[in-house]
């Protein structure tokens, strides 16, 4: 989408990435100053995982920000994990 370019349902599962980040972290995954930055850090995938995010949540993210679209992760693999990973952040 951001190229312009028709897409599938699979730029869906990349807005789920956004929303399941922005629930566990508070912020948008490719948050900055201006719009040029914003699309550069999409462009490079450049976003921080904080340290109170569960390893499967994380995991998760990293599978659904993946610019090849055949390389991201199916829906069908999304529900199993997001039940996996429930906890959202680690306990303290």
């Amino acid at each position: 989408m951001v190229h312009g370019q028709p897409h599938t349902k699979t730029v869906d599962l990349w807005n789920l990435g956004v929303l399941v980040y922005k629930l566990l972290c508070g912020k948008a995954p490719f948050l900055a100053t201006t719009y040029e930055e914003s699309f550069r850090k999409i462009m490079k995938l450049q976003y921080k995982m904080p340290s109170d995010v569960t390893k499967p949540a994380a995991h998760l993210i990293s599978r659904l920000f993946v610019k090849d679209l055949a390389s991201r992760m199916p829906l069908k693999n999304v529900a199993s994990i997001l039940g996996f990973c429930c906890t959202c952040t680690k306990s303290k």
